[in-house]
């Protein structure tokens, strides 16, 4: 069972956080970098929000980190909260910078990567049938 302890401290099924949601607009990686959209909270606009989102934003109010550090630091699951800096983001209340690279995700790069683990699987084989 997949669940999730709320900032609040009760557990929370993931799909309940997001509403069921969990395909995103944006292209989210573990290293995107968040920050807030004005460097300060708004405490007007984070009362109305839920326990994990209210988190989410005033984390990335105080200082800019990436997805990850983000997910881990509110022990969150990092789809729910891809889910919901994508939401606050549309809302204009996050910022989303560019990934440093803009990836294209080249297949030659995949298949370089299974190519090598290939050669180091036959080596290993190799030392080990002497």
């Amino acid at each position: 069972m997949d669940t999730t302890e709320s900032p609040e401290g009760e557990w929370v099924r993931p799909f309940a956080v997001t509403g069921g949601r969990a395909i995103i607009e944006q292209d989210l990686l573990l290293e995107t970098i968040i920050s807030g959209s004005n460097g300060r909270g708004d405490d007007d606009f984070a009362a109305s929000l839920d326990p994990e989102t209210r988190a989410v934003y005033h984390h990335v109010s105080r200082t800019s980190l990436s997805l990850a550090e983000l997910s881990a630091q509110l022990r969150l699951p990092l789809g729910v909260v891809r889910v919901l800096v994508d939401d606050l983001s549309r809302a204009g209340r996050v910022r989303v910078h560019p990934n440093a690279q803009g990836r294209e995700r080249d297949p030659q790069v995949y298949l370089r990567v299974i190519n090598g683990l290939k050669r180091k699987l036959e080596e290993d084989r190799a030392s080990h049938a002497i």
